[in-house]
């Protein structure tokens, strides 16, 4: 039977009081089943956590449930994506194609989500369905993520245009626009909403003056590298050109020698706490999502074989046990056969005394 977990503690407004740790994850047994609660985590504890589940995992190091989740969405996409591009006629019914856009959420919550969204998530697609910006930076939305009532934090609506004017977008369009939003709920859903951490919302949920935040950026565009490695994988073209003009370059620095950006590179003579700095995080210059490998990716996976050490030890011990215990049972019923037999036999041998005694009778009289 599951362990049961303290769901958070919040104060009277519902704000989070203490931030919330993460179980550790791997692959496979119970790692790999993961529960999230509502606005209860550091941002960049949640982008680690979320991004060391998918990124740089060769098919051997991912659950069962995403080499499935990756192969099916691979396949639709394959099989769809010739519906779309082409202008509808005034019969053309979009059920079919608003499933498309349902069954293509619930693909990429289940591979880089945990399956989080779906019990906070409805969704909403639509020729023209997301209209003008309010905030007049765009001409236009092409998909939004709001909470349909006031204060609601933990159910979100995604609206998203597949189409205008009569004429479908490319499937490949709908699902960068799709993910965009869906990153944004997910931030706006899991990361801690106490006093302290509101405080700084601009650099880690909300938006700035380019509308994106800081982790935002970083958390869609390593699932948009993601996904163009699925392209390679798959050799699906499309795939490769997700959201050409909307990625970062990605670097993978084997050491680890952060520098800070920001101007923050004049540090002095003054010590440094190495381990305060992330594992994740943006070129000098904006361009480069870089990636620490000795200290995120190569530690992830010291940290997954050792769980699978330990689960392997724990399930010899397990079926050693078992195993004693039955041995354990099968000489208490042999015990137990031999003593029922062993009273048999006594019993015979009381019969037949009396028996014998009684011949014994008879003959004298």
């Amino acid at each position: 039977m599951a362990a049961f977990i303290q769901p958070p503690i919040r104060d009277r407004y519902g704000r989070n009081i203490k931030h919330r740790t993460f179980r550790k994850y791997a692959p496979f047994g119970d790692y790999q089943n993961v529960t999230l609660f509502k606005n209860a985590y550091k941002a960049r504890n949640l982008l680690n956590y979320t991004v060391a589940a998918f990124y740089k995992r060769p098919v051997r190091r991912l659950t069962r449930r995403q080499c499935k989740t990756a192969d099916d969405f691979e396949r639709m996409l394959r099989e769809r994506e010739g519906a779309y591009g082409i202008k509808l006629n005034a019969i053309t019914s979009l059920t079919s194609f608003q499933g498309d856009v349902e069954y293509l959420f619930h693909q990429l919550d289940g591979y880089f989500f945990f399956n989080a969204l779906q019990n906070h998530i409805s969704i909403k697609s639509g020729l023209a369905n997301v209209g003008d910006d309010p905030l007049g930076i765009d001409i236009k939305f092409e998909e939004e993520a709001y909470a349909p009532t006031e204060g609601d934090g933990e159910h979100f609506q995604i609206n998203v245009n597949i189409g205008a004017n009569g004429h479908l977008y490319e499937l490949t369009d709908i699902v960068g626009r799709l993910l965009h939003e869906m990153v944004h709920a997910y931030l706006q859903i899991f990361v801690c909403n106490c006093v302290k951490c509101s405080k700084g919302i601009i650099d880690t949920v909300k938006v700035d003056h380019d509308m994106h935040s800081h982790i935002f950026s970083l958390l869609h565009h390593l699932i948009v590298a993601d996904l163009k490695e699925w392209g390679h994988y798959y050799q699906h073209d499309s795939l490769k050109e997700l959201l050409a003009d909307d990625c970062l370059g990605l670097r993978i620095r084997k050491r680890s020698n952060f520098q800070p950006e920001e101007g923050s590179k004049k540090m002095g003579q003054a010590k440094v706490n190495f381990r305060s700095f992330p594992y994740i995080y943006l070129s000098q210059n904006g361009e480069e999502v870089i990636v620490d490998q000795f200290r995120f990716i190569d530690r992830q996976t010291h940290l997954e074989n050792y769980l699978r050490k330990e689960t392997e030890r724990r399930e010899k011990v397990r079926l050693q046990e078992q195993a004693l215990r039955e041995n354990s049972l099968r000489e208490q019923m042999k015990r137990k056969v031999k003593s029922n037999l062993d009273i048999s036999d006594s019993e015979d041998e009381v019969k037949g005394e009396g028996t014998e005694s009684d011949a014994d009778s008879t003959r004298r009289w």
